[in-house]
């Protein structure tokens, strides 16, 4: 959703009284929870493959990782332009160890910023 925003600045001289307004106007874009998505990582807990889904709004560049519970990159599954739509990827796991694992997401274009996080379980 665009909006435009009005910013005011008053500075005050040197008596303390306000000097005359400054008026700024900025065009922002926000960002809804609809419009980007890490929709469902199914099957949650898996052994030993899972789908992970994802929506776009609009075209950009997606990084999609896999770390573990240190922190620690384990997978990196997609770092590419994509366009907009919905998005289906695997992760086979069968290397890994049990355990609990974070899904990350990052979206970015030149008009936005948005990344969510889901926690899956690896069980053998």
């Amino acid at each position: 959703k665009d909006r435009y925003l009005t910013l005011v600045f008053i500075h005050l001289s040197e008596s303390g009284m306000p000097a005359k307004p400054v008026y700024f106007l900025m065009f922002v874009h926000f960002v809804t929870a609809e419009s980007y998505e890490l929709l469902r990582v199914y099957p949650n807990p898996f052994n030993p493959s899972t789908q992970i889904e994802y929506s776009l709004e609009q075209a950009g560049t997606v990084r999609l990782e896999v770390f573990d519970l240190q922190g620690r990159l384990v997978e990196s599954l997609v770092n590419t332009q994509q366009q907009s739509g919905t998005h289906r990827i695997q992760w086979l796991a069968s290397s890994q160890s049990t355990g609990l694992y974070f899904v990350r997401i990052q979206f970015e274009n030149s008009q936005s910023y948005w990344y969510d996080t889901h926690k899956v379980t690896l069980i053998k």
